[in-house]
Order: C-alpha cells, then sequence, then structure tokens
C-alpha cells in the first residue's frame, strides 16, 4: 500500500508502537482517457473519447471531449445548386459562412412557339398549322359518307330525310322516314300509324297503357295494361265464421285476396316474393254462388267490403263463390 504522511502512533497488544500513515489515491487525465489509482495502487482508466474511426469527437487541448463545427461540416453530404433548362442559381447577397443562400431564377418563353403542344392526324381527322400565333392548329374532320365516318353537314337539296338546325341538333323530316322491320311505319306527328300494314288507332297512350290488337284484323288501340290479362279470376280461399248469429257483420274481400297475394305461403325455387295484384278500383265484384240457408242480405261496395248477415249455421257443403272481374 502506499503511504502519505505520517499522522499519528498508537502501541498495539504486544506494547509495540505502530505508526499511523495517511494512505494516498490519485485521479489524472490525458489524451487516452481518465486515470484513476486507489490505494492499493492498481491503476484503473475510464475513456472519454472514442476511438473509433467513424467517431466525430476528438480529444481536446485539456483532454475533454470536443466537438467542432468544422469536424460535422467535413463529414455532411454536400449538395450543389447549379442552372438548368431556363432558371439560373445564383449566390443570394445575405448569405453567411454558415448558412449559404441560393436563388433560382425561371426563364419563361416570351411567346408560343409551336413546341409546347404537339398535334398529329387522327382517325378522320387531320391537323394543320404549327401551334404559334401566327399559325394556330387547326383539327379537320373528314365528312361523313356511306363507308366513313365523319361530321354531318346539311344536304343543299330539299326534302332531306335528316336536316341539321341551326343550334347543330338534328331533326327528322317525318313525312320521308320509314321505320325498318316490323314496324314499317310512315310516321305522322311523331307518332307510329301503321305496324304490319295494320292501322294504328290515333288516340295518343296514356300512362301505363299497351298497344293491344282489337280482333278485327284492322285496328290496334292503346288500353289500359290490365286488358292484357285475363278478364275475370276467383277468390283465393276465404273463412267465414258463422258460429254467432246476427247482423250487419262485413268481410273485407279485397284486404284478404291482396294479403294472399302478397304474402304467399309458398312459392317455388326463383318465383318472385309476391303476386302482382290490382288495386280495389279495377275490380268489379260478384258473388255467383251462396249458401241462402247460412247467409243473407249481402252487398259489397266498390271496394271490395262485403257486408252480409249470418241466419243459420254453415255444413259441411256450405260455400260461396266469389269473383272478380277486371275492369
Amino acid at each position: 500500500m502506499s503511504a502519505g504522511n505520517t499522522i499519528g502512533t498508537y502501541k498495539n497488544e504486544a506494547g509495540t508502537d505502530v505508526v499511523l500513515k495517511e494512505t494516498i489515491t490519485s485521479l489524472t487525465q490525458d489524451a487516452s482517457g481518465i486515470s484513476y489509482t486507489p490505494e492499493s495502487g492498481t491503476a484503473q482508466t475510464a475513456k472519454v473519447v472514442s476511438a473509433d474511426a467513424t467517431n466525430l469527437v476528438t480529444s481536446g487541448t485539456d483532454f475533454g471531449a470536443l466537438f467542432t463545427k468544422s469536424n460535422l461540416q467535413s463529414n455532411q453530404v454536400k449538395y450543389e445548386v447549379i442552372s438548368g433548362t431556363n432558371t439560373t442559381a445564383t449566390l443570394d447577397p445575405s448569405s453567411t459562412t454558415d448558412l449559404q443562400k441560393y436563388k433560382v431564377d425561371v426563364t419563361f418563353p416570351a411567346a408560343p412557339d409551336g413546341s409546347e403542344t404537339k398535334l398529329a392526324n387522327g382517325t378522320n381527322t387531320t391537323v394543320t398549322g404549327t401551334g404559334t400565333t401566327a399559325d394556330a392548329y387547326k383539327v379537320n374532320v373528314a365528312t361523313a359518307n356511306g363507308t366513313a365516318l365523319g361530321v354531318v353537314k346539311q344536304s343543299a337539296a330539299t326534302g332531306e330525310e335528316v336536316t341539321v338546325a341551326a343550334d347543330g341538333s338534328l331533326a327528322i323530316n317525318e313525312s320521308n322516314v320509314n321505320l325498318i322491320g316490323n314496324v314499317t311505319g310512315p310516321i305522322n306527328n311523331n307518332k307510329v300509324v301503321k305496324i304490319q300494314d295494320v292501322n294504328v288507332n290515333a288516340t295518343l297512350p296514356t300512362a301505363g297503357q299497351v298497344l293491344t290488337a282489337t280482333g278485327s284484323g284492322s285496328t290496334l288501340e292503346w288500353k289500359a295494361t290490365n286488358s292484357a290479362m285475363p278478364t275475370f279470376f276467383y277468390m283465393p280461399a276465404v273463412l267465414f265464421d258463422t258460429t254467432t248469429l246476427g247482423t250487419g257483420f262485413t268481410k273485407d274481400l279485397y284486404a284478404a285476396y291482396s294479403t294472399q297475394f302478397g304474402t304467399p305461403l309458398v312459392k317455388s325455387t326463383g318465383a318472385a316474393a309476391a303476386i302482382p295484384t290490382f288495386t280495389a278500383t279495377q275490380l268489379q265484384y260478384y258473388i255467383t254462388y251462396y249458401d241462402t240457408a247460412v247467409f243473407s242480405n249481402i252487398s259489397i261496395d266498390a271496394n271490395g267490403v262485403m257486408t252480409y248477415d249470418i241466419i243459420g249455421n254453415a255444413t259441411a257443403s256450405t260455400y260461396l263463390n266469389i269473383v272478380f272481374v277486371v275492369k
């Protein structure tokens, strides 16, 4: 152990004088790092600055860690601003050593010279001109004929089938147009008047009407959609409670029919969810038979609501026959 100055003496158990001296430690720093020597005399060192090649921190004159601006700048990626096409780069006068400012000026062509846009001939079009102010581009479209696409223009002849109005829209000369196929025309006032040599009734159709043959073979007429459907059908099954005798009972026949057709209990694969129905006022309601021993005083209003009296209890042979007729 390293010993320093004497700080005292004492007698031990054997009566021998023992001199007490101070212990000595040391702490130093140099370019290699910090060194500490304890009482044991074995020095311990610690690195202050890494010796790695990529380290930008160095040891200063006082052996402390030193990181300078030049160390940073010399190891940064460098960028250079240069002039390009129609651009000029200059160093701004307000720049400093630490901050370099560049100004980029853009030069625009004084006038179009035809190099900015290029047009080429296309299908049924040709391009003329150079694209300059004095010689602008022009796209020319060919006139259509029987084999080539192009622009349709007004003919100088009279009585043409198709004419071009002042606003550019096309108009049809009705008297010179025949419709090709099963509809042969001619058309007058925008209406088809003959189909397969059968005259069409001159009355204009209203909403929901369809063109229907009269059966005479000589005229087609516009009729309501339901005119093309069956003229009558039987009402679906409906129950009447006859256990209680009395008067003034009612049964909404139309509602029962509409509900059953609208929400059938079973349908075939791929069938629609509901069966088409008529409105209440599109139908007329009839009872062609009923058990007179059970029912009496029966009437039906225009909406299909039936009013009746029960005068007897039903038997196994009791039934009503209700028919709906399409107006």
